[in-house]
C-alpha cells in the first residue's frame, strides 16, 4: 500500500513529466497493484543491500533514490532496540553512498526512518 501511494503521487495528472521508475521490493508485489500507473514503472524483487541487484536496477544511472523502511517486525526484541528498526535502511544507505559516490554520477537519495535516532548512522552529507 505504501508503494502504491508513493507511485500514485508521482503519477498525478498535474505532474509535468513522468520519469521512469524502478521499484525493488524484498517480496513479490501483488500483480495488479500498479497497473494504472503507466508503462514507465518497473518492479523487481531483490534486496537493497545486494550491490549486484542494485546495479541491475539502474542505481548508478538514477537521478533520485528513495528507500522506504517497509514493515518493521513487531517482536519484542525489535521494539525495545530502536537502532534495529532502521538497520536495513542504514546499511542500504551505506551501500548506495559507496557505489554512487565512486560512479561520478550524482543522485538525490532520501531515506524513510522509523526512529529519528537512526539518522546518526546515515552517510555524512558532503
Amino acid at each position: 500500500q505504501q508503494v502504491r501511494t508513493f507511485v500514485g503521487a508521482l503519477r498525478a495528472t498535474y505532474m509535468p513529466v513522468f520519469r521512469p521508475m524502478v521499484i525493488m521490493t524484498p517480496t513479490e508485489m501483488p500483480a495488479r497493484l500498479l497497473e494504472d500507473c503507466g508503462d514507465r514503472v518497473l518492479t523487481m524483487q531483490g534486496s537493497c543491500t545486494k550491490v549486484q541487484q542494485l546495479v541491475e536496477a539502474g542505481i548508478l544511472e538514477a537521478g533520485a533514490i528513495v528507500v522506504m523502511t517497509g514493515e518493521v517486525p513487531q517482536s519484542k526484541e525489535f521494539s525495545e532496540a530502536p537502532i534495529y528498526k532502521d538497520s536495513r535502511v542504514s546499511l542500504c544507505a551505506q551501500v548506495i553512498e559507496c557505489w554512487c559516490g565512486i560512479s561520478g554520477h550524482e543522485a538525490f537519495a532520501t531515506y524513510e526512518l522509523q526512529d529519528s535516532a537512526t539518522v546518526i548512522h546515515l552517510p555524512k552529507l558532503m
